[in-house]
């Protein structure tokens, strides 16, 4: 279970605890210790209360992307990762893994054609998901899982053509001027959409 903690927060009691993602969460609990006290045992019991009655692997993964829905997070790559985990792994409980059982799954992927990239981003998965159920406290340790080794970045750059045809697609003119810049800054998509007008010199183009 998280580890929640009394403390003060603007003059108010608050329950302080740190979820998966490292946030911190304080909500206000009032000015009164023994009520306090009494909302903290609440929070408590809602936390341990969503521990899988069976701690199988496929339950942890479950709960893990329960966890990040709640969050807001994306699950949807999550998801279809398990998909190709359930039938390994699902069964087994986080103390049985071992590296023969990852070396396995990793050569079943192979077999099936599926690149390394995949199998990584997958048993990564996998390593959160039990990470996940340590922070929660339901279990001491999670087991070691191989990771085949990541592939190289890939590289790819548009030719004059290719970026023109890029261009002339974009129907959308904010899709357009994103293209634009891209092309022209080489920028990540992130830096370019926080791009704020105050500095784009207009007058000297």
């Amino acid at each position: 279970m998280r580890e929640v903690k009394l403390g003060k927060y603007r003059g108010q009691y608050c329950a302080i605890w740190y979820d998966e993602a490292g946030n911190r969460h304080r909500p206000p609990l009032g000015t009164d210790r023994k009520l306090a006290l009494t909302k903290i045992a609440a929070i408590r019991a809602q936390i341990e209360s969503r521990k899988p009655s069976a701690l199988t692997v496929e339950a942890i993964y479950a709960a893990y992307t329960r966890d990040r829905d709640e969050e807001g997070k994306s699950t949807e790559r999550i998801a279809n990762a398990w998909k190709r985990m359930r039938s390994h792994f699902g069964h087994m409980r986080p103390g049985d893994i071992t590296k023969s059982d990852c070396n396995a799954y990793i050569q079943a992927r192979d077999n099936a054609g599926v690149s390394r990239g995949t199998t990584w981003t997958e048993l990564g998965y996998l390593r959160c998901a039990l990470a996940f159920a340590v922070r929660r406290g339901w279990i001491d340790n999670a087991p070691y899982i191989k990771l085949p080794q990541k592939p190289g970045p890939r590289e790819h750059h548009l030719t004059r053509e290719e970026a023109k045809r890029l261009l002339d697609s974009a129907a959308m003119p904010h899709v357009k001027l994103f293209i634009r810049l891209a092309l022209a800054t080489a920028g990540r998509a992130s830096a370019i959409l926080e791009l704020t007008w105050v500095r784009v010199d207009l007058e000297a183009r």
